[in-house]
């Protein structure tokens, strides 16, 4: 079978997505013949990362020759996606690609706002895995005003599908696979369910996350790790911490590690004689990341609307106990006897729920270690690349075979 692979990131030496399609790619090509539409940035990589290219693979780069970085917005909407994409259906309607191939798979961007021109020629067009769009609890209104007016605009996103050319992509689309169960309830109901497919996108190496934690003292510490936004909750994680019984603030710490808009008005939530026990970390390149993970002893993930979360997956592998919100992504990856997960309610209410569970993690070390292994098994049995791999070879194995008969 030959696959026209559709992915605007494909970094082999990315991060989150562009490098979750460059996994994808490096998998594919193990089993099928493999054309790739990318940019030429991509393809510089990917030929630097492979040195000589597999013989079953095509790399076909296209060159983006608007910047428009400082402004995401215009060259996202005007400039760049949908012209690159644009460009990618012309180049394969004019080298007659499409004769070549048996289907079209659009891997990048995985969200639904991003259409494809590429649907529009005659072949079985796969989409995804797509996740996302989860939107605001209204019992959560008041807490998000604070948000940027840019991602208050989400809640537009159910509109995107009666728009014509979406509505055609998705009705058109021979399948269209979703990273966890939540998705099914946001995409629109003229699509066939028989197309839904589930298919988790991304994985991690067990293997190379594991715990080596020698604890030097008998501070419990809690970690968050990502972006510092009002979605991803890290103030109602600070809060938590901070409404805690003083005898068990002496016991422990909250390392904060991630950038972002809230950074400096998260810092200042915290009083001059509690940041040795709230420490903010800032960005910390990828490779110093293990670190955090081997001194922690609790990973607590707020995230109020979160689509999946490579985060949740590190910490799994490294047998951390997780407290987290009973909502999206996370609510279907965390096993219930691993994880704690807060129901979505007020900020108030969340907090004290928060801030129960990190309380009850401080006084019971045979718990955290449970729930720690626990789900650094699920992880090993659902998360691993060795699954992901066998469940995207069985789930395009199943295609040539459809499409065969």
């Amino acid at each position: 079978m030959k696959i026209l692979l559709f992915a605007y990131g494909c970094d082999p030496f990315g991060r989150s997505e562009s490098l979750a399609a460059f996994r994808w790619l490096d998998i594919l090509i193990k089993y099928y013949q493999v054309i790739l539409i990318t940019t030429t940035a991509n393809e510089k990589n990917i030929r630097a990362y492979y040195k000589e290219i597999p013989s079953n693979i095509e790399i076909i780069g296209i060159e983006e020759k608007f910047n428009f970085r400082k402004y995401f917005l215009l060259r996202a909407i005007i400039y760049g996606y949908f012209v690159f994409s644009y460009k990618a259906f012309r180049l394969v309607k004019k080298r007659e690609i499409d004769k070549q191939i048996d289907i079209v798979f659009h891997k990048s961007p995985s969200s639904f706002r991003f259409f494809n021109f590429l649907f529009k020629i005659n072949k079985p067009f796969i989409f995804g895995p797509t996740g996302g769009g989860l939107q605001v609890p209204k019992v959560l209104n008041s807490y998000f005003k604070k948000e940027p007016f840019i991602f208050r605009l989400r809640f537009l996103d159910k509109l995107i599908f009666s728009i014509p050319i979406y509505k055609n992509q998705f009705k058109k689309s021979y399948k269209i696979l979703i990273t966890l169960p939540y998705v099914r309830n946001i995409l629109p109901k003229y699509i066939e369910q028989n197309k839904i497919i589930e298919l988790f996108d991304t994985g991690i190496n067990t293997n190379e996350f594991i715990n080596e934690k020698v604890k030097k003292d008998d501070k419990v510490v809690f970690l968050y790790v990502g972006i510092m936004r009002r979605y991803k909750g890290p103030e109602l994680a600070i809060k938590a911490f901070l409404s805690m019984e003083a005898e068990k603030r002496e016991r422990s710490l909250l390392h904060m590690v991630g950038d972002g808009e809230e950074l400096n008005y998260l810092k200042a939530l915290v009083p001059i004689n509690e940041r040795k026990k709230i420490i903010f970390h800032g960005n910390v390149d990828f490779t110093l990341i293990k670190e955090f993970y081997n001194a922690a002893d609790v990973f607590i993930f707020p995230s109020i609307k979160e689509a999946s979360g490579n985060s949740l997956l590190e910490a799994m592998s490294f047998a951390l106990p997780i407290i987290t919100v009973n909502n999206g992504g996370p609510k279907y990856m965390c096993p219930n006897n691993g994880s704690i997960k807060i129901e979505i309610n007020t900020p108030e209410i969340m907090i004290e729920n928060f801030k129960i569970s990190m309380e009850d993690l401080i006084i019971n070390k045979e718990k955290r270690i449970k729930m720690g292994e626990l789900n650094r098994q699920h992880c090993i049995e659902k998360y691993d690349w060795i699954i992901i791999e066998k469940n995207i070879k069985d789930f395009f194995d199943s295609i040539k075979n459809e499409i065969k008969s």
